[in-house]
C-alpha cells in the first residue's frame, strides 16, 4: 500500500494537523484499521492522537482518497465525534456523559 499526501494544513483553532491523502493498493480495499496504522508510520505521528476522519474509493479503482487529523494533544480530540473516535479506537471505551437523575437517587 502506497500512500500519498496531497494537502497539508495546520488547524490551530482545534489543535490539530489535517492531511488529505490517496493510498494505492492491490487487491481488496484495505480495513480501516491497516490504512491508519499505514498512515501512523509514514506521518510519523503518534497511534493515539491519529484520527482517521474518512476515505473512499472509486468504483472500479485501486485507490482511495481520504482526510486524516493528526491531534497536538488528547484534550483537543474532545472535538471529534464519538462515532469517529470509536471506528478509530475500537478496544477503547469511548465515554458518554452520565445522565443525571432528576429525581435525586431514585428511591420512593
Amino acid at each position: 500500500m502506497d500512500v500519498e499526501i496531497r494537502e497539508e494544513r495546520d488547524n490551530p483553532l482545534l489543535r490539530r494537523r489535517e492531511y488529505e491523502f490517496i493510498i494505492s493498493f492491490e487487491g481488496a480495499t484495505p480495513s480501516r484499521g491497516d490504512v491508519r496504522a499505514k498512515l501512523v508510520s509514514v506521518l510519523n505521528s503518534e497511534n493515539r492522537l491519529t484520527v482517521l476522519d474518512s476515505y473512499s474509493t472509486e468504483y472500479g479503482m485501486n485507490k482511495a482518497k481520504g482526510l486524516v487529523k493528526v491531534y497536538f494533544d488528547e484534550d483537543s480530540m474532545g472535538v471529534e465525534p464519538k462515532h469517529i473516535l470509536s471506528k478509530n479506537f475500537p478496544a477503547k471505551e469511548v465515554k458518554e456523559p452520565e445522565a443525571k437523575d432528576k429525581k435525586g437517587d431514585g428511591g420512593d
